[in-house]
């Protein structure tokens, strides 16, 4: 089994015969791969992996409408059946081509199926490649509520070709900057300064760099029990959003809702008298220049019942993954309701296209 340390990942042209071979074997002892992708992928992507990976033209496709819609327990149960129809046995290879969409999805359906079967990520979005892809997390939606079922399993294998990039539109690239943001800022501030200076994210030694940091702290804490809690920073208020919208029939892409998250808990950051005020409107000025926040109104009572549903609560008592500095994240942070109310009423007059 693979450990949470080994590097699984695969660069494109970088251990590429790995994988190359890995399929190969398993065409040679008849082994069944299964292809997941979306309705996007299928058309944009799938074309370019079969380039890549011949040994794949004969897979089995099973195609998914696309969107954080249809994340959830009803598409991952019509998978299962479909791999049951398909005869698929313990032995089956599913590879999961797209987004963090599939990616989470098609990790938790192969984490589970016959108790667990082998699976490789070929994220296609640059947030899925910097994000989605590593660590082994793997979940679907309960009525909205993001990630509220899930395992935590490693790939055999993730393999990551920009060449999948050029399919995508530039706002879908735009929601990769900030997950890559957050990793500068939680863990490495040389790292976050070549990303406010160069703005280079879709370079492959940046998105490289964004990778091993989050390696880096998923082996130290696979399990979130203490340290992997840093890449959640930004994500209490992300998730709470992206829950809100789903629940109004409205859409948020994650990229957005994690810069909105970004700045609102850099606010309290700073409120809570860990970060400076300079150091505030750094991020909060950096952000802004990447992300426009101005299509929905959300109000903190809504959102509320969302960010009590977040796995570091403890107690009854909202927590947060907080910036000590820029580069060093601190988490369990116990924040009070009023001071998240402060937070919005700041963040709203920052960006009048948002209310409260």
């Amino acid at each position: 089994m693979i450990g949470f340390a080994d590097s699984s990942y695969i660069l494109s042209g970088i251990r590429k015969q790995e994988l190359i071979d890995f399929l190969h074997d398993c065409n040679n002892q008849k082994r069944n791969i299964f292809v997941l992708c979306d309705t996007n992928t299928i058309e944009y992507c799938l074309p370019l992996f079969q380039t890549l990976f011949p040994q794949t033209k004969s897979a089995s496709v099973y195609c998914i409408q696309s969107g954080e819609a249809y994340k959830t327990i009803e598409t991952a149960t019509a998978f299962w059946k479909f791999l049951l129809q398909q005869q698929a046995d313990k032995h089956t290879v599913i590879v999961n081509l797209g987004g963090g969409v599939i990616t989470d999805l098609g990790g938790f359906a192969a984490s589970l199926f016959k108790r667990g079967v082998d699976f490789i990520h070929v994220p296609t979005t640059l947030l899925a490649m910097v994000d989605a892809a590593i660590g082994g997390k793997n979940g679907v939606n309960i009525d909205g509520f993001k990630n509220q079922s899930g395992s935590i399993v490693i790939p055999r294998y993730v393999y990551i070709d920009t060449e999948f990039l050029k399919s995508l539109p530039h706002v879908e690239k735009v929601n990769g900057y900030a997950e890559m943001i957050k990793h500068a800022l939680v863990a490495d501030k040389l790292f976050y300064k070549s990303l406010s200076e160069q703005r280079n994210f879709e370079a492959l030694q940046i998105i490289e760099k964004a990778i091993a940091i989050k390696q880096s702290i998923v082996a130290s804490d696979p399990y979130e029990i203490n340290e992997r809690k840093l890449l959640n920073f930004g994500h209490t208020i992300a998730h709470a959003l992206e829950s809100m919208y789903h629940l109004q029939r409205q859409n948020i892409s994650h990229g957005k809702a994690v810069a909105v998250g970004i700045i609102v808990e850099s606010y309290l950051s700073c409120k809570m008298g860990f970060i400076s005020e300079a150091a505030l409107n750094e991020i909060t000025g950096f952000v802004q220049s990447l992300f426009k926040f101005d299509d929905k109104d959300f109000n903190v009572e809504k959102l509320l019942p969302f960010m009590m549903a977040d796995k570091k609560n403890k107690q009854g008592q909202l927590r947060f993954t907080l910036l000590e500095s820029i580069g060093k994240g601190v988490v369990d942070i116990p924040v009070p309701i009023a001071m998240i109310e402060d937070a919005f009423h700041w963040f709203s007059k920052q960006n009048p296209g948002y209310g409260i």
